[in-house]
This record gives C-alpha cells, structure tokens and sequence, in this order.
C-alpha cells in the first residue's frame, strides 16, 4: 500500500484515516472509517428471519476513532466535498446483512455527529452489498440531503423497489436501487453467473 514507516496509522490501533486531494476550489476530503477493528460482536438472529439482530449495546468505532472522527468532521470548511467511507451502509436498514443498523445506538451517534459537526458537502460511500445502491435521509439539523452511495459489482440488480420508509433522525427515503441501464445503445443485458461481463443489446 506504499503507507510509509513513519505514518501516525502504523502506530495506532485500527486503520482509519484520512486523505485530502485538490487544491482550492476543488479540495476534496476524504476520511476513512475503520467499522472492523474495534466493532462489537454481531448478535445472530434468534427469530431466524434475519442474519443478525441487533446489539443495542454494540459500538462500531471505539472511542478513540470516535473522537478523530468528530475533529476530522469539523475541519472541512477548506474543502469543497466530504466524502466519508463505511465498509458497510449507514443509512439503508431494511436488510438482514453486515450494516450500521446492527448496531442502533452507534448508528445513531454517528447521525448526530453529523448534524452536530455540520461537515461541508458531506456524502458517504459504502459497499460489501454485491450490488449498487444510493439511499437518502433527510437528516434533522443538516442543512442538505445526506446520501450514501453504495457500490459493489455493476451487473447484480435488485428484483423489485424498495419504497420509502421512515428512520430515527429523520424522514428515510430508498430512491433508485440500480435498475437495468438504459442508453442509446439498447439494454444492459447482466453477466452470467461465473463473472462474464455484460453486454449492451
């Protein structure tokens, strides 16, 4: 990863970090979140209906990250976006899998951090789904929408819609799971099941 010797994440626990790219106008800021390293053990579902239920006591970052990541939040007013990094998605909740959901209070503590912190442009990046997705909350005490764009492989695609539902902190709307592409070229036809890319048709 060419992360030098000397570089302050060797010397701590977890590899959170962050990075900045541009100057100017165009300085981007991106802060990575470690939700691995110091996450709580995740509860199975007794009830079998999901993977996991949720550990109401859990926490997904550990104080320490907790505490870097309110400063870096706060110093943003140099950067024309804030991009934060989750391994797992924040906002979309109505899945049984790996997310901040399993965990409601650490969810909810990162949401206030939020607003509480105001970040300039903030948006979050997310993944481990195995397929795309942008989902939206209009997050009490933040002046703008607040999206998480997940992105995984481009060729799986959800079945049916997911509609709108309702989430602590604020109004939760599932806008657009990746849908079938459509170009001048025709349709984006998925690969197979052993990796084969896609196809315009």
């Amino acid at each position: 990863m060419d992360v030098p010797r000397s570089a302050p994440v060797r010397k701590q626990d977890g590899n959170y970090q962050v990075f900045t790219f541009g100057m100017g106008e165009q300085r981007i800021k991106v802060i990575v979140m470690d939700t691995r390293y110091f996450r709580d053990t995740l509860l199975p579902d007794p009830t079998k209906q999901r993977r996991y239920a949720p550990n109401m006591e859990g926490d997904m970052l550990g104080e320490a990250q907790w505490k870097w990541l309110e400063k870096e939040l706060r110093n943003t007013q140099h950067t024309s976006l804030t991009i934060l990094c989750s391994s797992v998605q924040v906002l979309a909740d109505e899945h049984g899998y790996e997310k901040w959901g399993n965990f409601p209070n650490a969810r909810r503590r990162l949401l206030s951090l939020i607003a509480k912190t105001q970040p300039k442009n903030l948006m979050i990046i997310s993944g481990d789904r195995h397929m795309a997705e942008v989902s939206k909350m209009d997050l009490q005490g933040l002046p703008y929408p607040l999206y998480d764009f997940t992105s995984s492989g481009m060729t799986p695609y959800p079945q049916r819609h997911l509609g709108g539902q309702q989430a602590a902190g604020g109004g939760y709307d599932r806008q657009a799971q990746l849908r079938r592409p459509q170009s001048a070229l025709g349709e984006w036809r998925p690969g197979g099941a052993h990796g084969s890319a896609g196809y315009w048709q």
